[in-house]
Order: structure tokens, then C-alpha cells, then sequence
């Protein structure tokens, strides 16, 4: 083995499994087996005359969907942590509580290409050249719509990489990712090829630091849409009105909480707030110049801390009870609130103390 060869394999040595397999995907190639089995994968292509990309980053916005048990496994507790919070998950526990959460909030095995059944793994390796048993158990799932989501999954993860380089050139990109699958889903008469809850949150997210008034027609289209909301999606609405830092935005935001307050209580739909949904509709009151803001972010914080109150005295919701149970966040966002509209903290701290003390 040469010196460039012994320099690339000892570069790869040094990576864990979930920097190894992030490596794998970003050239396209199979990420099931154990350790050495990716290493020789990898020792194997770049001795082939690929470029080895030398710095390899991850970034805590990364889909959950795109790891595996045993990634999550190999995932520091501050890392873990950092994923739940971008996801506005509760982030107190142990690190198998972190990761029963984060396996709760997504299916990991939803848009990941190449990721299968375990007993099944060595027939999607080879996706290409494979040829398929009528009475395997994999004939269930059509080669169209295993297509279509991987080609969902690379043009989104396109658009991502783009937003977390704070590239100017990320909403156009969003635009052609919607424009591209729904002109393939009209070329293949395939609705599976049709733009999802994530394609769109990942447009809006490309809008929402550069081109709010873009991203407000984005939302428009969203909701004069039969597209299947999901909390994610809401989340990153609110996120668009809390940027604006005006009372129209911080109104628009308390609305779309509202819309999931009563979604959960009366809609009996999945789409439901979390503690990070209520922390978004008090600072978009924090972040604009209103007397009100003050009053209407505490209003807030009470359907907050009653909501968590009602729902922890019911057994089989005790996983939703940690998704809204208040943090620091919410209380300091509130206290902001407070200071936006003048108004001395103290009377905050006191209702704070008040609002944890044990009843009697």
C-alpha cells in the first residue's frame, strides 16, 4: 500500500461508525455492516483514485431519520442533546432515554436510502444489481416508490446543505426541489414522487432567515394545501413570524399555536405543540415592540403550564407530558417579554416561584 493510500486509511481508522457511514452516503455507497466491513468499503473506493474529503462535519439540524440504532449508540450525551433541542424535544435523562426519545419522534427507517430490515439488508446493498424472489418478503415494497423517496431524500438533503452554509442561493434551490418532484410526479403518474411535510419545511427554512415575505407565500400555499401538516412543518411556520420581530408576526405565531392547541384537544390529530412550539409563540411577543407583549407571552406561558399539568395526570400520555414540560427557555422568554414592554422582572420571578411551588 502506498503513502497516500496508508494516509487515507489511517484518516478513516480514526472516524467513528456514524462519521464512517456519513462518509459513505455523501458517494453513494452502502451503509449496512459492521466497522471494518466500512472501513474496507471506504479504504476500497478511495483507492480507486476518489478524492478523499478531508474534513468531515455533522451538523445537530441532521435528519434522525438518517441514523440507526446503533448510530444513536455511538452519539456523545452533549450531541444527543443538541439534536433534541433542534427539534424541540425535552433534552433531561440519561442517554438511553435521549435515545428512546429521538427513536419515538422519527421513524428511522422513513426516506433513508439503502437502510432496510435487518434480514433483508444484503439484498438492498445491492439495489442495482439485484433480482428480486415474487415470494420474498421484500416484493412488498415497490422499486418505484423506494426510488422516488431516495430521490426525495438527495434533493432536500441538497437544499439543506445550503441553508446550514447560510448560502443565498438555498430558497431558489428550495423552489427547484418542489418545482423538479412534482414535475416528476406528473412524468412517472406517481404521487409518490410529490413533495412532502419535509420537502416544504425545508423550503420554508430556506426562506425564513433571508426572505420572510417569500416565506410567508410559502406558507399560504402550504395551507390552501391538502398536505399533511406534522408539528415539524407548524414549528418552522412560527418560525418564519418570529423572525419578523413585529406585532403582526408575533399575532400570526400565537395563531398557529392556537391552531394546535385545538388540533390536539378537539382534532385528534397527531400534529400537537410541544414546550419548543410555546417557546416560539412567546418569543415572537419578546421580539416585537408591543405594550402587550408582556401580558400576551404570560398569557401563553399559563395555556403552557396548564396544558402540562393536564396532560401529566394522564398515564398513557406520559411521553407527550416530557415534550411540554417547561424550561428555562420558556421563562426566559418570557422575562424578555417583560423587558420589551418595560416592566420591572420581579413580579415574573415571583409568578415563576409561585407557578413551581408544591400545592399542599
Amino acid at each position: 500500500m502506498n503513502s497516500n493510500s496508508d494516509l487515507i486509511s489511517a484518516h478513516f481508522t480514526r472516524m467513528s461508525v456514524v462519521e464512517l457511514k456519513k462518509e459513505l452516503r455523501r458517494v453513494n455507497l452502502p451503509v449496512s455492516g459492521r466497522k471494518q466491513e466500512l472501513l474496507h468499503r471506504l479504504n476500497e473506493y478511495h483507492s480507486n483514485g476518489a478524492i478523499l474529503q478531508k474534513n468531515v462535519s455533522y451538523d445537530i439540524h441532521d435528519d434522525v431519520e438518517t441514523y440507526s440504532d446503533d448510530d444513536l449508540r455511538s452519539l456523545t450525551v452533549p450531541v444527543l442533546k443538541e439534536k433534541l433541542k433542534a427539534i424541540g424535544l425535552p433534552v433531561a435523562g440519561r442517554k438511553q432515554e435521549l435515545i428512546k426519545r429521538l427513536r419515538g419522534h422519527a421513524n428511522l427507517t422513513d426516506e433513508v436510502p439503502g437502510h432496510c430490515a435487518t434480514d433483508q439488508e444484503d439484498l438492498c446493498e445491492n439495489d442495482d444489481n439485484r433480482t428480486i424472489d415474487e415470494n420474498a418478503s421484500v416484493a412488498s415494497e415497490d422499486e418505484t416508490s423506494r426510488r422516488a423517496r431516495r430521490k426525495k431524500y438527495f434533493k432536500t438533503q441538497e437544499v439543506r446543505e445550503l441553508i446550514r452554509a447560510n448560502d443565498p442561493c438555498a430558497p431558489l434551490k428550495g423552489e427547484e426541489m418542489i418545482a423538479t418532484l412534482e414535475l416528476m410526479a406528473k412524468e412517472e403518474n406517481d404521487d409518490e414522487y410529490l413533495p412532502g411535510a419535509k420537502q416544504y419545511t425545508t423550503l420554508i427554512d430556506a426562506y425564513a432567515n433571508s426572505d420572510t415575505r417569500s416565506a410567508t407565500a410559502v406558507i399560504e400555499r402550504i395551507m390552501k394545501s391538502n398536505l399533511q401538516l406534522t408539528t415539524i412543518m407548524m414549528n418552522a411556520i412560527m418560525g418564519v413570524y418570529v423572525n419578523m420581530g413585529t406585532v403582526e408576526g408575533a399575532k400570526e405565531a400565537t395563531t398557529i399555536l392556537e391552531r394546535m392547541e385545538y388540533t390536539r384537544d378537539f382534532g385528534g390529530s397527531a400534529v400537537r405543540p410541544t414546550v419548543y412550539s410555546y417557546s416560539l409563540a412567546i418569543s415572537a411577543w419578546a421580539k416585537c415592540s408591543s405594550f402587550d407583549a408582556a401580558t400576551s407571552a404570560e398569557a401563553i406561558l399559563a395555556r403552557l403550564l396548564k396544558s402540562y399539568e393536564k396532560v401529566s395526570l394522564i398515564n398513557n400520555e406520559s411521553d407527550y407530558a416530557e415534550e411540554l414540560k417547561p424550561n428555562s427557555v420558556v421563562f426566559n422568554s418570557v422575562i424578555d417579554a417583560w423587558y420589551v414592554s418595560r416592566i420591572t422582572t420581579v413580579l415574573m420571578f415571583s409568578r415563576i416561584l409561585i407557578a413551581f411551588t408544591p400545592r399542599i
